[in-house]
């Protein structure tokens, strides 16, 4: 299934609109993506997000066209760790994914001017499932 609208936490969209105000006027590829999904979306608060949708802070299994499956934690730019178990929405590939509920797709653009396919696999770990059950 595509992805026509994502689901957008109030915090999450919050980041979103920060990340593009930052990058107004630069030229930045992330732009058009940044208000793709800003226009789109669908805005919840977090007690209201369904279980199976990546936020910041989720661990996921995503697959680019037919690779192999991949497992990161969503995190913001100034949370990137060079440890390879997290995927920045500072790149394509991680802003493409925020958002999704499990097995929705995106298509985008690759590094090489190509098409490229994105699809979230599963929602391992939701930082707002996680609070919501504790409480």
């Amino acid at each position: 299934m595509t992805c026509d609208i994502c689901v957008l936490t109030t915090r999450d969209l919050l980041i979103l609109r920060d990340m593009l105000d930052r990058r107004a006027g630069g030229g930045d590829p992330l732009v058009v993506l940044l208000r793709r999904k800003i226009d789109t979306a669908r805005i919840v608060f977090g007690y209201d997000l369904p279980e199976d949708v990546a936020t910041l802070g989720s661990r996921i299994v995503f697959r680019v066209g037919g690779a192999l499956p991949d497992t990161r934690i969503l995190c913001t730019e100034e949370a990137t760790h060079p440890d390879g178990i997290h995927l920045s929405v500072g790149t394509q590939r991680g802003l493409a994914l925020l958002g999704l509920a499990e097995g929705q797709e995106m298509q985008m653009t690759a590094w090489d001017g190509g098409a490229e396919t994105i699809r979230l696999e599963r929602v391992l770990y939701q930082p707002d499932l996680a609070g919501r059950l504790r409480a």
